[in-house]
C-alpha cells in the first residue's frame, strides 16, 4: 500500500425509495477533498454504498484506508456478510437474491483494490467530519431534484458526480452539450475541465490529479461528463484535443480487434481510461466534435481556464499524492 487515507462517507434519501444523495470526505497528507453526487431514483442503502464505493474509486493508487460510516447496513455488509453471499453465488443464507448486488459488486472490487478498515460513527451526534459528509449528501440530493446547490472552494471542482436530471429536446438533437479540456504542469500535476450546457443553463466542473499527462486530462474531461449525465441523454461532446476525438471515433475500434494493442503491436498508452470511456460511450448516443484550442470559442476557453486552475490546485496539493 501506497499511503494512508482517512474517509468519511454518507448518503440521504427523501422518500426511500426517492431522490437520494452521497457525499464523501477524502483526508490524506494534511489534505482534504470533498465529492458528492445523486441519483434521481434511489434509496438510502444504494446512497450510503456509493458514497463508499465512490471514495474508494478516488484513489489513484491502492491504499491503506480508515473509512468511517453511520451505515451498519455498509459495515456489517463488507466485514460479515459478503464472503458468505461470495461463495453462495450472491445469495443469502435463505437462497433470495442479495438486495444491490450490483452495488456490493462494486464494492466488493474496490476493497479487493485496498486494505480498508471500517470505523462505525453515530449519525447526527455531533461528528466534524460525519456532519460534513450529510451535508454532501444532500446537496447531491438537491443537484438531481434540480435546486440551487452551495459550492464552496472546495467542494465545486468535485460537484462532477451527480446525475443531472435534464429535461429532453426533440429527436435527434443533443439533450446535453459539454465542452471539456486538459492541462498538465512540468511537475506532473495535471487538471481536466467541463462545461455543460441545458437549454441555456450552464454548469462547471473541474478537477485534477498529480503525475498525470496532458492527454489524460483532455480524456478525463469527456470521461466525467459522460459519468456525470443520465445514460439516456443525448450528449454532444466538443473538444480541442484530436487525440481523444480522433482515438474515440476511429483508433479504438483497431485497438480492441488488437487486444488494446497498437498496429505495431505495442500496448495502448492510457488503455485504463480508454476501456473507461468506450464503457461509458457504449448503448449511448453520443456524438463529437472538435474545435481549435484559444481560438476565441467561449465555451473552450472557459473550459481551458477552468484546467488550469484545477492543475495549479493540484501542484499546490503535492505531495500528498495519495489523491487523485
Amino acid at each position: 500500500m501506497t499511503g494512508h487515507v482517512t474517509i468519511y462517507t454518507d448518503g440521504a434519501c427523501k422518500g426511500n425509495p426517492g431522490p437520494g444523495g452521497w457525499g464523501l470526505i477524502l483526508l490524506a497528507g494534511g489534505a482534504e477533498k470533498e465529492l458528492f453526487g445523486g441519483d434521481p431514483d434511489t434509496t438510502n442503502n444504494r446512497m450510503e454504498m456509493m458514497a463508499a464505493i465512490k471514495a474508494l474509486e478516488t484513489l489513484s493508487r491502492p491504499c491503506s484506508v480508515e473509512l468511517y460510516t453511520d451505515s451498519e447496513y455498509v459495515i456489517k455488509g463488507c466485514t460479515e456478510w459478503l464472503a458468505g453471499w461470495k461463495k453462495r453465488n450472491w445469495r443469502k443464507s435463505d437462497k433470495s437474491p442479495v438486495v444491490n448486488v450490483d452495488l456490493w459488486k462494486l464494492l466488493d472490487e474496490q476493497l479487493g483494490r485496498h486494505d480498508v478498515k471500517f470505523h462505525w460513527v453515530r449519525g447526527h451526534s455531533g461528528d466534524k467530519y460525519n456532519e460534513r459528509a450529510d451535508q454532501l449528501a444532500n446537496q447531491g440530493v438537491d443537484l438531481v431534484r434540480g435546486q440551487a446547490v452551495e459550492r464552496s472552494a472546495v467542494s465545486k471542482p468535485q460537484a462532477a458526480q451527480g446525475t443531472l436530471n435534464l429535461a429532453p429536446r426533440a429527436s435527434g438533437q443533443p439533450t446535453v452539450e459539454a465542452y471539456t479540456d486538459g492541462s498538465s504542469r512540468a511537475s506532473g500535476a495535471g487538471g481536466w475541465a467541463l462545461v455543460l450546457v441545458n437549454q441555456g443553463v450552464e454548469s462547471e466542473q473541474s478537477g485534477g490529479a498529480h503525475d498525470t499527462t496532458n492527454n489524460r486530462m483532455e480524456m478525463m474531461g469527456p470521461i466525467i461528463a459522460l459519468e456525470t449525465i443520465a445514460a439516456h441523454e443525448h450528449v454532444r461532446i466538443t473538444t480541442d484535443s484530436e487525440y481523444v476525438k480522433k482515438g474515440i471515433e476511429e483508433w479504438i475500434h483497431n485497438w480492441k480487434k488488437r487486444g488494446w494493442r497498437t498496429a505495431d503491436n505495442k500496448p495502448v498508452k492510457n488503455v485504463d481510461l480508454w476501456q473507461r470511456l468506450d464503457k461509458l460511450c457504449t448503448g449511448r448516443e453520443v456524438s463529437w466534435a472538435w474545435v481549435r484550442g484559444h481560438s476565441g470559442h467561449h465555451y473552450n476557453e472557459r473550459a481551458d481556464k477552468l484546467a488550469g486552475e484545477a492543475s495549479l490546485k493540484a501542484q499546490a496539493s503535492i505531495p500528498a499524492a495519495t489523491l487523485s
